[in-house]
């Protein structure tokens, strides 16, 4: 029979520090060297893997070589070693048993000394050994590399092939995050837009119809080619699902969330998705895109059941009005030709037992638009006032509020004392049972009210301290909204909370910032209302 033979060339990644050209060249020269020295040999094809793991056979060179077998075009298959064929100890012994005896194809590895078609009984021992080997050393060295990079995950170092939309590798450190200022504009828009009451698929009709290019055509316009199976027979376009994604990702408020799937195993090119609390996430290793303060309030708002608006600007409640019974939002009602537009609550609307919450939508339009410029007003005042405060010593409040403490604790030790000594009092026949059981009570009442007195003296003395500046960074927001005329979307969600509506009489406008508003006021000793508004 006429023999003809193939090389068959291959080398991972993990095989070597991209090496692949040369190691491949090398293997090639070995092979026709060995050709060569065999006449009976006729090299016809060669076949070359480059950078393909051998832990599974789904590579793109060897499956063609397989057809070329399966049809007759070649009959022995030559390798460097019984590695550069598979690594997999139970895929290489399926291939070697069964499949290339019954297609009558002739495997030699050269440096392995192994030949199918010699009958060794020698080989018949040492073969599946050496396979179990090479498989074995496939797992050590996936488990190395994997240990590698979460290392580098854990270290805050970027370790994808490209950097996220918005952002491009440092060219002096392709580990680091840089700012791409173009598509930054973008993503900073797609937030805006949220904030505003657009909704994801508003949002990717507007960017389309703008012609911004989609992240997988603006990577492509960098040189960055990357693979895609959702490209379908058109041209790429902005969805839902990449504005959603984006909207989600913490990666544009400087946090490094790397980890968020894993290969199944080292034999597997299948991937699973990994339970968010076991990724890796490292805050402040890039320059953030969006406020931490913006970002937050746009996942609150992705996850009220709203009706988001198809421009900015309308439907400027949606998801912040509350029932005040069932807690479920209000809906808009009924709205006919010169009538008013009322809110009403869904699970009324909709027949499933709660009763009728409504509010006229004008009304609340106006209630609300007074209610920010009230608090405003109110947040600036405290703002002063802790300036005033700063610049007024109070180490004497400080030291009288210790020594309350420190009184405090005495009486705490004096009741235990005393409710310890009832006991030998009691045995003693000094007291009987009754009182007993009556002085107990009384010292326990003692020693808890002077326990929740002490708490409330180091929580004034708490406030006696300056809030931080972090806690702080929300003032910018009450000076934006300061004497606003026009209400719009975006001050409704980044001020408010919620507005939770018995009816048209009785409404209450929720703030955000109300614990950092209440240390305002305990820093300046004053009550305050704890960033509430309401309406009777």
């Amino acid at each position: 029979m006429e023999n003809k033979s193939a090389a068959y060339m291959r080398l991972s990644q993990d095989d070597g520090d991209r090496q692949e050209s040369e190691s491949i060249r090398s293997q090639r020269a070995l092979i026709r060297q060995y050709v060569d020295n065999n006449p009976a040999l006729r090299l016809v094809s060669e076949y070359a893997d480059d950078g393909w793991s051998g832990t599974n056979f789904d590579r793109p060179d060897f499956k063609r070589m397989m057809d070329d077998a399966a049809k007759g075009r070649i009959n022995c298959i030559i390798v460097k070693d019984l590695s550069r064929f598979g690594r997999n100890y139970i895929g290489m012994g399926k291939y070697m048993e069964r499949i290339l005896p019954s297609m009558g194809v002739r495997l030699i590895a050269i440096n392995d000394n192994y030949d199918s078609a010699k009958n060794n009984d020698s080989d018949n021992i040492i073969v599946p050994f050496k396979n179990l080997i090479n498989d074995s050393y496939s797992r050590d060295i996936s488990t190395k590399i994997r240990s590698q990079l979460d290392v580098k995950r854990k270290r805050g170092d970027f370790i994808g092939s490209y950097a996220a939309y918005g952002y491009k590798k440092d060219e002096n450190n392709h580990n680091h995050l840089v700012v791409d200022e173009y598509s930054a504009n973008v993503v900073r828009d797609i937030f805006n837009w949220k904030m505003e009451g657009m909704g994801c698929k508003s949002i990717a009709d507007r960017l389309n119809e703008r012609g911004v290019l989609c992240p997988l055509e603006y990577h492509r316009l960098q040189g960055i080619n990357i693979k895609s199976g959702f490209l379908g027979g058109g041209e790429p376009k902005w969805t839902s699902g990449r504005v959603s994604s984006i909207l989600r990702d913490r990666l544009y408020v400087g946090t490094m969330q790397q980890g968020k799937i894993r290969k199944v195993n080292y034999k597997s090119e299948q991937l699973k998705a990994v339970p968010e609390e076991e990724w890796i996430c490292v805050e402040g290793t890039h320059e953030a895109i969006i406020d931490p303060d913006v970002f937050e309030r746009v996942q609150e708002l992705l996850r009220l059941d709203t009706c988001t608006a198809k421009v900015p600007g309308d439907n400027l409640f949606s998801g912040i009005v509350r029932c005040a019974d069932c807690g479920q939002n209000l809906i808009r009602c009924g709205r006919g030709r010169g009538k008013k537009r009322y809110l009403n609550c869904c699970t009324f609307m909709g027949r499933l037992g709660c009763t009728s919450h409504y509010t006229n939508e004008d009304e609340l339009y106006f209630r609300t638009l007074d209610a920010i410029n009230v608090m405003a007003e109110y947040v600036l005042k405290l703002e002063e006032m802790m300036k005033l405060v700063r610049s007024t010593p109070v180490e004497s409040r400080e030291d009288g509020a210790r020594e309350h403490i420190h009184a405090l604790e005495e009486e705490m030790n004096r009741y235990r004392h005393l409710r310890a000594q009832l006991y030998e009092d009691l045995n003693e026949g000094i007291i009987t049972g009754e009182e007993y059981d009556e002085f107990h009570a009384s010292f326990t009442a003692k020693l808890e009210a002077a326990r929740q007195a002490k708490e409330q003296v180091e929580a004034e003395l708490a406030a006696f301290r300056t809030p931080d500046s972090d806690s702080l960074g929300f003032l910018k927001l009450f000076k934006k909204y300061r004497h606003i005329a026009v209400l719009d979307r975006r001050a409704v969600v980044e001020l408010i909370d919620s507005i939770v509506v018995t009816d048209t009489d009785h409404i209450t406008i929720n703030f955000r910032f109300a614990d950092r508003i209440e240390a305002m006021a305990r820093y300046c000793g004053i009550e305050q209302e704890n960033g509430q508004e309401g309406s009777e």
